[in-house]
């Protein structure tokens, strides 16, 4: 029996040896199954992440496209308003200009008569002449002009005159003269 009883022992103790590395092995099993789990959520909430991610991106990117289109419409409204004012000014700016010319040949106007009227009644023996009005300038123009015309057409006349009597003495005084 005893040796029976030493083969039990050593049997528990081999059997109590084998559950130990048993546990050991079921420890680290159990661990790297624990590590897996970790893994496959990490990996199963990554592109969940990168999803909620990517979405929200195209979210904040719509938001911005509508809020630039929106300011868009805001100053295209904004640059035809100041379109059609910048017109309308301009529309009075010409109306102001033609009023104030008008305003200026009647001025001019009433000051060459007010001028006239007080000049002949001055008793100075050189009257200086007084310039015409703005209305009246382009006239005397082309008054002068056919003035000065006329001048020269008189002159070259009187100079072709005196040409063609000269011409004709001279021409009689070659017939008379002694050719050697």
């Amino acid at each position: 029996m005893p040796r029976a009883a030493d083969q039990s022992s050593s049997r528990v103790l081999e059997l109590e040896h084998k559950v130990a590395v048993l546990e050991v092995e079921y420890a680290s099993l159990q661990q790297e199954l624990q590590e897996m789990e970790a893994r496959n959520r990490r990996t199963q909430k990554k592109p969940s992440e990168e999803a909620n991610q990517v979405l929200q991106e195209h979210v904040e990117l719509e938001k911005r496209y509508r809020e630039l289109t929106d300011l868009l419409y805001h100053k295209q409204t904004q640059l035809e308003s100041m379109a059609s004012e910048k017109a309308g000014l301009e529309f009075q700016l010409e109306k102001s200009l033609k009023q104030f010319r008008e305003v200026q040949v009647e001025a001019e106007r009433s000051k060459a008569t007010r001028r006239s009227a007080s000049s002949w009644e001055e008793d100075t023996d050189i009257k200086a002449l007084e310039p015409l009005p703005l209305h009246h300038r382009h006239m005397a123009t082309a008054n002068h002009q056919v003035f000065v015309h006329l001048f020269l057409m008189h002159l070259l006349h009187r100079l072709q005159d005196f040409a063609s009597r000269e011409g004709t003495s001279a021409m009689g005084d070659l017939a008379h003269a002694n050719l050697p």
